[in-house]
């Protein structure tokens, strides 16, 4: 909030509403915006190839939320524990562990994402296309250049042929 206050130029003193300054600026709710990207990024996870070391992980800590034990001779570690990125995943979800993992796993690679590589094959090719003309564009004005600099230098006679 406090870099969209500096943009207005609102000071703590003008005792302007976080409120009235989201709706100035008409900018997303930053937690709103951390917390779906944590859910993606969750949902990624599920999604991977069950060899896959991350999904290996998450899926241990999903069993152990779940109530399972993880084994006969672990022992959590001294100390208070952290705050981890999975109970911050789970917070205000009112779903089980077990449920968000269902989910996740039904939702696949397919709609919306489907629709992104999509649009993001067509950037691609629009910026491929780009790229193409930006280098012809480079060898006319290179050429023109050349063509320009020999007439210049022809004009003071220091290439001249006569």
């Amino acid at each position: 909030m406090g870099c969209q206050r500096q943009l207005l130029g609102v000071k703590w003193q003008d005792h302007v509403k976080n409120t009235d300054i989201a709706d100035t600026t008409g900018l997303p709710n930053i937690g709103v915006i951390i917390t779906k990207r944590r859910h993606t990024l969750f949902g990624h996870v599920v999604r991977l190839e069950a060899t896959t070391p991350a999904h290996q992980a998450l899926e241990q800590i999903v069993a152990m939320k779940a109530g399972r034990c993880p084994g006969t001779n672990w022992r959590r570690p001294p100390g208070r524990p952290r705050r981890t990125w999975i109970q911050q995943v789970g917070e205000g979800t009112p779903a089980s562990w077990r449920q968000m993992w269902q989910n996740a796993e039904e939702r696949g690679h397919r709609g919306e994402s489907s629709q992104r590589t999509n649009s993001c094959l067509r950037v691609m090719m629009t910026m491929m296309m780009i790229i193409d003309i930006m280098i012809i564009m480079h060898r006319i004005l290179a050429s023109i250049i050349s063509v320009l600099t020999t007439h210049q230098l022809n004009t003071v006679g220091v290439y001249s042929t006569t």
